[in-house]
């Protein structure tokens, strides 16, 4: 009884790691974009370019996915290099004291075809905050 018990919790356990999948975030087909509003008057785009992150699920629809990514602070780029120099210092991102900006999903949600709504942990300038993010 005892070695039929350990196969099935053997054969079970190699169903369950089969059936998780994890995709590495192919910045070649992917982007971290930003907007915020400058000084009431216009809107700052801008874009991260180097990054890395995956995303690991079992369900066809993503709803259980645990997505995170960690972006280089430094890779900012707003086509404006006086205003990127801005941004990496002390002022705003301090990128020589936190170089690193993270995220880690702690629930997604499906909204429509190919969108979700993520919710998790953002960590940016030694500080952790739950934020919501959308992901097409």
């Amino acid at each position: 009884m005892m070695k039929k018990l350990s196969i099935v919790i053997a054969l079970l356990s190699v169903a369950l790691v089969q059936a998780q999948t994890t995709w590495n975030i192919d910045p070649s087909h992917s982007s971290i974009r930003f907007a915020v509003d400058h000084m009431v008057i216009s809107e700052v785009e801008g874009i991260f370019s180097k990054y890395e992150g995956s995303v690991i699920a079992t369900k066809d629809d993503f709803s259980d996915a645990k997505i995170n990514f960690i972006v280089d602070v430094n890779s900012v780029n707003t086509d404006n290099a006086k205003r990127d120099e801005h941004l990496r210092s002390a002022d705003f991102f301090e990128t020589e004291k936190y170089p690193k900006m993270t995220f880690v999903s702690s629930s997604v949600t499906k909204t429509g075809t190919g969108k979700y709504n993520l919710k998790g942990k953002l960590t940016l300038h030694g500080v952790t905050k739950e934020i919501a993010l959308v992901m097409t």
